[in-house]
């Protein structure tokens, strides 16, 4: 309450700029570590003329600090919660024409005014789809491949693919995304894809009757090659990964034993080595959710596809600052999510895994 009332009524008051005595008193009494210092700061207001009611209460406020001291109190800090700033807001609303980010209202667009959730609304769905889409193909591809290439470790042809998988890893997105579009969305090679943009989905109004599968099947062609390029990475990642489990558990006591019993194959794999597989997968599944999203604002400008990437891309370039701490925001949001799914996921492929100490 002291330094509040100091800071505002004297050290931010207008008073303070004219009076050049009191910045020179505030240089000699240094950083105010003691009472005493404060006790002489207010004796030379009292001297110099200073509103009388503000160095009474100043005066009060600083005897409250020696009534209320306490020796254990000097080496306990103390928290405080003020409302009045900028992150408030921001969080928590102003109570009048800001309602706040934790009630989804991130302001204002700066460059066409309108409200920036209602410009989320139409871009998240389409980025959400994509990244869906892609985190089940890339694990069901990489577990697919994952497996045979650990079953059949020795054969030249496993090596082979191996190797391509470790160079598809080192591929640009940028690059492979636009040699997809020169040959296969180009008619002077092979126009077999849209060459970009989306058909009407999620998030926008139905039109013509049309039911929301519809809409979705006709925007299937515009997404296979952005599918394709954000998959690539995550599957020659994730296929090494599956390779190796799949390799130490083959080796394992229990495949033996269960060799040994004369358990097929089959079962062997679809079953003991499948399970001890998607426990690692689970993991690196929950950290590749983020990198999704950083991966999508590449893809999307490349094949301008309306989603949060590209949103973030044109905000950035015409300073909408709003639009930017929003995507940011949901994107974080959206991450933790992925990472609390993985924990819960451990437990309904391992039941061994108790939730409560993960």
């Amino acid at each position: 309450s002291y330094f509040q009332k100091l800071d505002k009524e004297v050290l931010g008051s207008g008073l303070a700029i004219k009076d050049k005595g009191l910045a020179k008193k505030i240089d000699e009494l240094g950083v105010f570590e003691t009472l005493d210092k404060h006790r002489l700061l207010l004796h030379y207001l009292e001297e110099h003329n200073w509103p009388n009611g503000t160095v009474r209460a100043l005066r009060a406020s600083l005897n409250n600090i020696k009534e209320q001291q306490a020796v254990w109190k000097s080496y306990v800090p103390t928290f405080h919660f003020y409302a009045n700033n900028q992150y408030h807001f921001w969080l928590f609303g102003n109570g009048k024409d800001k309602k706040g980010a934790l009630r989804l209202d991130f302001g204002k667009s700066y460059v066409n005014g309108k409200p920036v959730l209602k410009k989320l609304k139409r871009a998240l769905p389409w980025t959400f789809l994509l990244s869906l889409i892609t985190i089940v193909f890339s694990l069901v591809s990489s577990i697919i491949i994952g497996l045979v290439l650990g079953y059949f470790d020795n054969a030249w042809w496993a090596k082979g693919i191996s190797s391509l998988m470790f160079l598809l890893y080192t591929i640009p997105s940028f690059w492979l995304g636009t040699i997809l579009l020169v040959f296969f969305a180009n008619p002077d090679f092979f126009s077999w894809f849209p060459p970009g943009g989306v058909k009407p989905t999620l998030g926008s109004s139905y039109i013509d009757g049309y039911s929301w599968w519809e809409h979705f099947s006709q925007s299937i062609p515009y997404l296979i090659l952005p599918v394709v390029v954000l998959s690539y990475g995550n599957i020659a990642a994730l296929t090494r990964y599956v390779k190796t489990s799949t390799v130490s558990s083959l080796s394992s006591l229990y495949v033996f034993s269960a060799r040994a019993r004369g358990v097929r194959e089959k079962r062997i794999v679809g079953k003991h080595v499948f399970k001890n597989v998607l426990l690692p997968l689970i993991t690196i599944i929950g950290a590749a959710i983020p990198g999704l999203f950083g991966g999508s604002v590449i893809v999307e400008v490349i094949f301008s596809i309306p989603g949060m990437g590209l949103a973030l891309t044109n905000a950035v370039l015409q300073n909408d600052v709003n639009m930017v701490v929003a995507i940011f925001t949901i994107s974080a949001v959206l991450s933790s999510i992925g990472y609390l799914l993985s924990d819960v996921l451990y437990t309904l492929v391992d039941p061994r895994i108790e939730l409560e100490k993960l």
